[in-house]
């Protein structure tokens, strides 16, 4: 799954250009070196409605027919990911997949190598990127109660890569993340069914790397949006484990 991310890119002009979209809250530059899904932080997403717009949006999928806030909170601590197999069926996510679909902005994720029931955090990143696309899915969801408009997303899943089947070695899953070519197809208007179903398939590039992270970024007691939560850190138990052999 895809619970926690990074985004360290400072330079938003390196973003925009690659993009080839501005955005649309520059007053409001984010900077995360590590953040749970389960506070529903804003990223920055680029949507099929405004492919020309860097956009920030709530992570947390809020279906269009939720209808009060309560059941709206208890909706987007469920849609945090789509599991990329069943999009077309699941109600939270069927009415979006062909017609809002997104891409989510990204230095960098988390996940968890287990040793029977240990877990060892480890930062999984881009060796030739410092920002990458993940594939996401959204909705514009008002509040009948106030009329607040509340933009979110989720993002979509597949089965682990070779690469995240050593990491992820419990759960055997992973973010939907885009080469350059196929970040402009996935925002296409113009794509069936099968073509969206193509598209939702384990990152087939041999460009992620990925090392262990200190225990921080899962003690509720510390701050873990600091630079340090990104160093690299050893355990006794990992020794000899390198996951890009």
């Amino acid at each position: 799954m895809c619970y926690n991310i990074a985004y360290i890119e400072k330079r938003a002009d390196r973003v925009a250009k690659h993009y080839g979209a501005d955005f649309k809250n520059t007053e409001s530059q984010i900077v995360y070196f590590h953040v749970s899904g389960f506070s529903h932080p804003k990223l920055y997403v680029i949507t099929q409605e405004e492919p020309k717009t860097i956009q920030l949006f709530s992570w947390g999928l809020i279906p269009h027919w939720c209808r009060s806030e309560e059941q709206a909170l208890k909706m987007a601590d469920l849609t945090l990911n789509a599991v990329g197999e069943t999009v077309f069926e699941k109600p939270s996510f069927r009415s979006s997949v062909m017609k809002r679909r997104c891409l989510v902005i990204v230095s960098g994720f988390y996940e968890w190598y287990s040793i029977g029931k240990r877990k060892f955090p480890f930062y999984i990143h881009s060796q030739s990127k410092d920002f990458f696309s993940m594939g996401g899915l959204y909705e514009n969801w008002v509040n009948r109660e106030t009329g607040e408009l509340r933009k979110t997303f989720s993002i979509i899943t597949t089965p682990a890569n070779r690469f995240m089947e050593k990491i992820h070695n419990s759960k055997k899953r992973m973010p939907l993340i885009f080469n350059e070519k196929q970040e402009s197809g996935w925002l296409s208007n113009r794509l069936t069914q099968d073509e969206v179903t193509v598209l939702i398939q384990p990152f087939a590039d041999n460009d992620l790397i990925g090392y262990p992270v200190s225990k921080r970024i899962t003690d509720r007691t510390q701050n873990s949006n600091i630079p340090e939560v990104m160093l690299e850190f050893e355990y006794s138990e990992l020794k000899g484990f390198n996951p890009g052999c």
